[in-house]
């Protein structure tokens, strides 16, 4: 293995063990989201060039969209920190921490994985039905446990 592939090797592991030992339980579902979005990027270019949509502006709003999901689940960190660290300071802990993060990561999860199933749908893969039917249930489910979880 050269220099170049060994340091690229050592920096993922670094970051990968980073990752892991801060975020604990998070690590593989935002690990998942990162490689959705960047499968689902690359299957919108793909479908825009096939549609003769090409459009670097659109390509720029999509990256900008995707670094702002991540933004969405920093935001549900810390409203899972806030309200871990007020119901510990109130004398009322839940026990339950790291929900909302959850949610949120979850939820973006199987957004990226009903864009990319369209995408390969308009592009000619041929998709069964009930693949897209059981993510967007999947997609609701999440939405309506995020919505108890509020009450």
């Amino acid at each position: 293995m050269n220099s170049k592939g060994a340091a690229l090797k050592m920096t993922v592991s670094s970051l990968l063990a980073v990752l892991g030992s801060f975020w604990g339980v998070l690590s593989l579902p935002f690990l998942m989201l990162c490689v959705l979005m960047a499968t689902d990027y690359c299957t919108g270019i793909i479908k825009s060039r096939q549609t003769g949509t090409v459009c670097s502006r659109t390509g720029i709003k999509g990256i900008i969209k995707k670094l702002c999901y991540g933004g969405a689940v920093i935001a549900a960190a810390g409203v899972d920190y806030t309200v871990t660290y007020l119901s510990k300071t109130l004398g009322r802990d839940t026990g339950i921490s790291g929900i909302f993060v959850l949610l949120v990561t979850f939820w973006l999860i199987i957004n990226e994985c009903i864009s990319i199933l369209e995408n390969l749908s308009a592009i000619g893969v041929p998709m069964p039905q009930f693949l897209m039917k059981a993510a967007s249930y999947l997609k609701n489910n999440i939405e309506t446990k995020g919505e108890k979880e509020d009450e």
